[in-house]
């Protein structure tokens, strides 16, 4: 990144790409993004609350605009 940071995101996204084609039978389209919002998904309805959540997931506000 410009500012001096290590991005985590494009080296798990390569990691996510290649386990993908190493499994070969999953044939869904599969992403960082929908694995994110599945991750999400399970922790809420495993009884997380919104606002641990909102942390977890690195948001500002719970905004649904």
């Amino acid at each position: 990144m410009s500012d001096g940071t290590v991005s985590t995101v494009e080296p798990f996204k390569t990691f996510l790409t290649t386990t993908h084609e190493k499994l070969g039978s999953i044939t869904k389209h599969f992403s960082a993004h929908k694995l994110r919002h599945r991750f999400a998904t399970l922790l809420y309805s495993s009884g997380v609350e919104l606002l641990e959540l909102k942390q977890l997931l690195g948001h500002n506000c719970l905004d649904m605009k």
